[in-house]
């Protein structure tokens, strides 16, 4: 036998440190999953596969060819207990397939005989803002609220005591199984060591529905409940919390009955105020489950609906004996039992940020950032304290701690009633004469007597080692800072960021409405530089040089959105992530523009996430800057005009039609218009007001007059003497409010516009019908102006307006142009769907030979990104659109009213014709059978027949200004009733005689 063999047979016999099971279902991603447990560090593993009938067969053909790769890997046949009685391991965790490991999680654990329990978090969410203790139990009953989210894969055991826990559970499905065993592991260990780590990674996986959701809740509790009997039935209420708060969120949508088996649920898992679970809990959730299971319906959406208005934070203030829980909702709710209103450790949580970590002289450490329990005025008790522990558990040094302002900490705690700028630190700490060991870095508050700890985060940026002059390193070991003797080839003091693997990003800067980014060489002459994100790529304008690179992004373009993207790379076939550079790394760099703003965040991997944002100062995008601003006395009422659309994302509708209105017609008074950016453009004649910004709270406070096409926000009264006319945003063919379904309309809409629709003065409808359409669904009693719609002064330009929209398109002027607008869809909320599931715009512009335009509504996100298929879903002017193009396509879309105002033809597409009309939202009357209009329900049919419509030729657009006129004379008398000499004459009219 030759050496290679004998190692190989010797590498088979060695028995692994781990075996992780891992379970194969439904909705299983096997490369993920395998990848993140493959790729521990410090693990010696093996993966042993359990398939279920449910995997796809993608999943399981996957998971052959892995198997055959890699020899830790083995896929076993049978059930649960067969499974545990072929694994190898010392130590045993199992695992689902949908979720994936943590980042070196299961490498810290000792094989060591013990029950060892760590903690989880959504895959999509980045690491917690602090890292608990680890601690040793003597039983899980001394710190129940560890059980929140249990899930097996947080507990790793001897795989002796998982043969020995799932035995006699009987036939029960892999997953209760485990779930089974995983729970009698923990609640039977003596001690549980509590890991200070994520272990798990949970995976999103589909909901089968609210009443399904409420059975597998339901049965789950009974199954733990029999489980526990004999004395653990008061930790139902740990176990299952989450699941039903989750549960009670989506409550205001079913029937009573339903809600009244979700809270007998509730109650048996909560039966009284004084289950040790309540404790266990935080306090939101206690209250929400509070009210689900012991008060009234009334209480219970109430309670619901502050999560939304108010935000889940929760203001703790000094009482006699300690803090107690002072949200504004329990003043509009009956009186809480004080044991579920206690605050309680499961309250009291440090939050941590760490924005810098540097070293000073040759051995001193310098820290800033923030430290705060959300809830508590970090002014009302000492600052915090800085310690360095060792591997023995000992103090070895203490940091000089002076406070300082921390301006930002605010801007992320996403908490309206506190303000945090107060919670900054400087710690100072010097590590002369210390023995060179590892130690990590301690941070300890003092809240109303009590004393909290935890580990010092990691600095903000990427996680490379911090090295000192004198050997010293101050690195990220899972979610802490820990100083130690550097390893060899850490980087020298200075050396920047992480080696790049492809290009880097040195520096950035706005000019005007430009960002600037750039960085060293060398690179390859045909570099391109992409911002990515999920509603597609967007390139930079790159240069490359003997120097280096640079890169411009027009942020004034309003076909680029904002949010979040990627910066990449790519050149020579090849592409990859930029990564940051030493200028850039640590905490996020916010360049203030104009037009748009700019955050670069480094990532703990090296990359770089931007964010493009509204120009809107940090303290004013906080929750508590805003409700300063919101609660601010902005002074009397001044003789002026606020205009908004959509809540600013347009200027147009028939807000913006009124207000060009009175520019034509000179007015005197001030127009103010609210826009979410710079690139939502406001012509001659009034201001563009920035949502959000002190500017905009003045003039929606303090206008006379508010014209708007939709909601404000839900906390917006009217103060007296202001007017507001709601112009709304079309006919409505899709029912309204409170003619919907209820599970179409979220339970926040509803109260909003219950306060808001009685505040109206004035509400335009485009036919009487659409008048009794508007009122009953919107709850209006209010007066009705029924006329023709303001915004369609948009379709009076003629032939020359539409060639000039062409011309802008790129389009010339004989080619047959369709626009496509479909309405919005709740599954089309997200930035990553496209319109294919609709219709293939580019499959019809193909089959047509025209243009097609595709019209997204300003909910939704749909992508263009086919040959001779261009997005128009930012374009200002939906009326111009309409003009340049020849057909219509549309389906349950109050567009198809203004487009009959042309003569041109249309049609409607319908795919999910019974879906929307019998599930998400219904119609009035009987549409589309009342439409007149040729319909289509697939793709074929729609090419065919609009195939058919563009062959007859074009069809001038004659829209006859008679209506449209009277109806902005209409509008603009009674605008002169509210602001006497606000709305002069048109020009080329006289002031009529008496």
């Amino acid at each position: 036998m030759g050496i290679q063999s004998t190692l190989r047979l010797l590498a088979r016999r060695r028995r692994p440190v781990l075996s992780v099971v891992l379970l194969v279902g439904a909705n299983a991603s096997v490369a993920r999953a395998a990848r993140s447990l493959l790729n521990q560090q410090s693990v010696d593993g093996e993966v042993l596969a359990l398939v279920m009938d449910s995997c796809p067969p993608p999943e399981r053909e996957a998971l052959g060819a892995l198997a055959r790769r890699n020899r830790r890997v083995r896929v076993i046949e049978g059930g649960l207990g067969t499974v545990l009685e072929a694994a190898r391991g010392r130590m045993l965790t199992i695992m689902s397939a949908s979720d994936a490991a943590a980042r070196d999680g299961y490498g810290t654990i000792p094989a060591d005989g013990e029950v060892h329990l760590g903690g989880a978090r959504p895959l999509a969410q980045g690491p917690g803002p602090g890292v608990p203790e680890p601690r040793r139990l003597t039983s899980i009953t001394s710190a129940p609220e560890l059980l929140d989210g249990f899930i097996p894969g947080r507990v790793v055991a001897p795989a002796s005591a998982w043969v020995t826990a799932a035995a006699g559970i009987g036939d029960a499905a892999p997953q209760e199984a485990a779930r089974t065993a995983a729970l009698r592991l923990v609640l039977g260990a003596q001690p549980v060591l509590v890991e200070p780590a994520d272990l798990v990674l949970v995976g999103a996986v589909p909901k089968p529905g609210w009443d399904a959701d409420l059975s597998a809740v339901a049965s789950a509790i009974a199954a733990d409940r029999r489980l526990l009997a004999g004395g653990g039935e008061a930790l139902l209420g740990v176990l299952h919390g989450r699941a039903l708060v989750d549960l009670a969120a989506g409550a205001p949508a079913q029937p009573d009955d339903a809600v009244e088996r979700l809270r007998a649920v509730t109650r048996s898992a909560l039966p009284d105020a004084d289950t040790v679970a309540w404790g266990a809990l935080p306090f939101s959730d206690r209250l929400l489950l509070w009210v689900l299971g012991h008060a009234g319906s009334a209480d219970l959406l109430e309670v619901l609906a502050s999560r939304y208005e108010d935000t889940p934070a929760v203001p703790l203030t000094a009482a006699a004996g300690g803090l107690r829980a002072d949200p504004p909702v329990l003043e509009r709710i009956a009186p809480v039992p004080a044991q579920v209103r206690a605050v309680t450790d499961a309250d009291l949580r440090i939050h941590q940020v760490l924005r810098a970590c540097r070293w000073i002289g040759e051995d001193g450490l310098l820290l800033e950032g923030w430290a705060y329990v959300p809830g508590v005025d970090p002014c009302a008790d000492p600052g915090p304290e800085v310690v360095l522990i060792g591997v023995d558990g000992r103090e070895v040094a203490r940091a000089d701690v002076e406070r300082i302002a921390a301006p930002l900490a605010d801007l992320e705690a996403e908490d309206p009633w506190r303000s945090y700028t107060g919670s900054g630190y400087r710690a100072t700490v010097s590590l002369a004469g210390i023995p060179s060991a590892p130690m990590r870095v301690q941070l300890r508050l003092r809240v109303a007597g009590r004393l909290l700890e935890q580990p010092v985060p990691p600095p903000l940026g990427t996680r490379r080692p911090r090295t000192s002059a004198t050997g010293w390193s101050a690195a990220a070991d899972g979610g802490a800072l820990v100083i130690r003797p550097s390893a060899a080839g850490e980087a020298p003091p200075g050396a920047g960021g992480l080696a790049p693997d492809g290009v880097s990003v040195a520096r950035a800067s706005l000019d005007g409405g430009r960002l600037r980014v750039g960085g060293p060489g060398p690179v390859p002459a045909d570099l391109a530089i992409t911002a990515a994100a999920s509603s597609g790529r967007f390139p930079l304008t790159t240069t490359v040089a003997a120097g280096g690179w640079a890169a411009e992004l027009d942020l004034a373009d309003p076909s680029l959105p904002s949010g979040g993207f990627v910066l990449r790379w790519s050149a020579a076939g090849s592409e990859g992530r930029c990564v940051t550079g030493a200028a850039l790394d640590g905490p996020p760099t916010e360049l203030a523009g104009r037009v748009r703003r700019v955050r670069l965040r480094p990532q703990a991997d090296g990359g770089l996430e931007m964010s493009i944002i509204a120009p809107v100062d940090p303290q004013y995008r906080s929750r508590y800057g805003r409700r300063l601003l919101i609660e601010e006395d902005w002074g009397p009422l001044v003789p002026g005009i606020f205009f908004e659309t959509f809540s600013g994302k347009s200027a147009g509708d028939n807000p913006g039609a009124i207000r060009d209105e009175l520019i034509a017609r000179s007015t005197p008074v001030p127009l103010w218009v609210s826009v979410r950016d710079g690139t939502v453009s406001v012509p001659a004649g009034a201001t563009p007001i920035v949502v959000g910004t002190p500017e905009w709270f003045r003039a929606l406070r303090t206008a006379r007059l508010l014209v708007v096409n939709d909601h404000l926000p839900h906390w917006f009264t009217k103060d007296p003497g202001q007017r507001l006319l709601q112009t709304w945003h079309g006919t409505p063919i899709k029912r309204l409010l409170n003619d919907a379904p209820p599970t179409s309309v979220t339970l926040p809409y509803r109260r909003l516009m219950a306060r808001q629709a009685p505040q109206w003065d004035l509400l335009l409808a485009q036919s009487p019908a659409a008048a009794a359409d508007l009122r009953h669904g919107l709850g209006y009693a209010g007066q009705v102006l029924v006329g023709e719609q303001p915004r369609n002064t948009g379709l009076l330009g003629g032939q020359a307006k539409a060639g000039r929209v062409r011309a802008q398109l790129g389009i010339g002027p004989a080619e047959p142009v369709i626009l496509y607008a479909p309405t919005w869809r709740e599954g089309l909320r997200r930035p990553h769907q496209d319109a294919s599931e609709l219709l293939d715009a580019g499959a019809l512009a193909r089959a047509t030979g025209a243009v097609v335009l595709l019209r997204s509504h300003h909910m939704n996100s749909l992508r263009a990104h086919a040959d001779r298929v261009i997005g128009v879903g930012r374009y200002p002017s939906v009326e111009d659109l309409m003009l340049a193009s020849d057909l219509l396509i549309t389906d349950y879309s109050s567009v198809i009213f203004d487009w009959a105002l042309t003569g041109r033809p249309a049609l409607l597409h319908l795919p999910d014709l019974e879906a929307y009309r019998d599930r998400e939202r219904g119609f009035y009357r009987d549409w589309p059978a009342d439409s007149g209009l040729p319909v289509t329900r697939t793709q074929a049919q729609v090419q065919a027949r609009a195939a058919e419509l563009l062959a007859a030729g074009p069809v001038p657009a004659v829209v006859d200004p008679a209506p449209i006129r009277a109806s902005l004379d209409a509008v603009c008398a009674w605008i002169d009733t509210v602001l006497p000499g606000a709305v002069p004459t048109r020009p080329g009219e006289e002031e009529p005689h008496e």
